[in-house]
């Protein structure tokens, strides 16, 4: 399993187009051989999510609501 060391802790990598089955874009002769990954976290687990681009960024917090 490919892996990301950031700050110091090493991430495991999941391919987006992998994940729904997609053929992975082959890269055209212009191309930049740029990466782009989203670091996400869900519960204590934090992993990168390889993209073919980013439109926008936005950080997101969630928190459960308080029981009525």
């Amino acid at each position: 399993m490919p892996v990301l060391r950031l700050r110091g802790q090493l991430l495991p990598l999941v391919y987006l187009d992998e994940q729904i089955g997609q053929p992975r874009r082959a890269l055209e002769a212009d191309d930049e051989r740029t990466v782009h990954i989203a670091v996400l976290q869900v519960a204590d687990r934090r992993f990168g999510l390889v993209v073919d681009r980013v439109i926008d960024q936005q950080e997101i917090v969630v928190k459960p609501l308080a029981r009525r």
